[in-house]
């Protein structure tokens, strides 16, 4: 392993676990066995090395966890949504994900430098997910109904992210735990199949009454 990629490692594992305010360059380079002017040789800045061990954590966590759950791309949607929604829970019911670490400590105490990162990163997932809901939708729905029905479809996913861990009272149900992530899967997915079954036949009734599509977008993202 080179001296950056030792780095980037260190520095996942120590922003995971302090913070990105309470992280030190020189406990991180202590962590990775390497000399303190090598943050600045290889990444510039502290805060360059911080969005780019958020970008390698996430990179790590792909490969180990593809955000399709390896459904292949000519499954039918409803499989493919299946499966997107396992990768998200089993992300979510895991302790390890350093990605999703550096995430809540940066909830918890913002910084600002990883907007960008992030959005730039998860971007093509959220795309990816709208992409599905779309097609289960049908030819009527305009963006902003894809756009609440992805909101619906992730925010259970979301909710099971953001369970507190490790953390002071009240802890976490027993039950939402990574045991229950095949329960937890086929309950999502049951729950947006039927919201978005319900929703396609609402705008189909509509259209057979001779209602106009909704005008305008207003973003959810």
């Amino acid at each position: 392993m080179t001296t950056r990629d030792r780095l980037l490692q260190a520095a996942a594992e120590e922003f995971a676990a302090k913070g990105y305010h309470e992280a030190t360059v020189a406990g991180i380079c202590r962590r990775a066995a390497a000399n303190i002017a090598a943050v600045n040789y290889h990444f510039g800045s502290k805060e360059a090395l911080y969005q780019e061990a958020w970008r390698q954590a996430h990179r790590a966590a792909d490969s180990a966890n593809p955000p399709d759950g390896r459904v292949p791309a000519a499954a039918p949607p409803e499989e493919r949504l299946r499966g997107r929604l396992r990768a998200l829970l089993q992300r979510a019911l895991g302790d390890a994900d350093l990605e999703l670490r550096i995430m809540q400590r940066e909830l918890l105490n913002p910084t600002g430098l990883l907007d960008q990162v992030i959005h730039q990163t998860l971007d093509p997932m959220r795309l990816a997910m709208a992409s599905i809901v779309r097609e289960l939708l049908g030819d009527l729905a305009d963006e902003t109904t894809v756009d609440l029905c992805v909101l619906s479809v992730v925010g259970p996913c979301l909710h099971v992210l953001h369970r507190p861990r490790r953390a002071p009272p009240p802890p976490a149900p027993a039950w939402l735990g990574p045991q229950m992530l095949d329960a937890l899967t086929e309950h999502c997915t049951a729950f947006a199949l039927a919201g978005i079954r319900e929703t396609r036949q609402r705008l189909e009734a509509k259209a057979r009454h001779g209602g106009s599509k909704p005008c305008g977008r207003a973003s959810v993202r």
